[in-house]
């Protein structure tokens, strides 16, 4: 049976250096980011504990 764990995390990213080119966002701007991480897996890749990852 194929299993799928999502995590999603929104935060503000700064700009904090000058850009080299033209930017549209000046030093000190805030953009809204939203980073999403998906890993899909099955029951023969997970460990005798039941685990996909292991303690890194």
């Amino acid at each position: 049976m194929p299993y799928t764990v999502e995590v999603e995390r929104r935060f503000e990213a700064r700009q904090g250096l000058q850009a080299a080119v033209r930017s549209a966002l000046p030093a000190g701007a805030s953009v809204p980011v939203v980073l999403r991480v998906g890993i899909t897996f099955d029951d023969e890749q997970l460990t005798d504990r039941g685990w996909f990852l292991e303690d890194v």
